[in-house]
């Protein structure tokens, strides 16, 4: 699970979509803008529009790079 992830709160439908974006921008390295629906706590259904792009960090290592989809709603 990433950082910052609302996976565990949200039904598994909503949850795959996410997941399917989040590895299309892992395996192009490509940006990717997408309306995505949200369940909220109260159930209330929400369209999101989310950014995601490849963050590339180094490790303490060094040499080997870690690969995160950002995700700015």
């Amino acid at each position: 699970m990433l950082l910052g992830s609302l996976d565990e709160q949200l039904p598994d439908d909503q949850r795959a979509v996410f997941w399917k974006v989040d590895d299309r921008v892992f395996e192009t390295g490509e940006p990717n803008e997408n309306e995505e629906v949200v369940t909220d706590a109260k159930g209330d259904v929400h369209v999101i529009v989310t950014r995601k792009r490849l963050v590339e960090l180094d490790t303490n290592e060094g040499g080997n790079r870690s690969s995160w989809p950002y995700c700015r709603m």
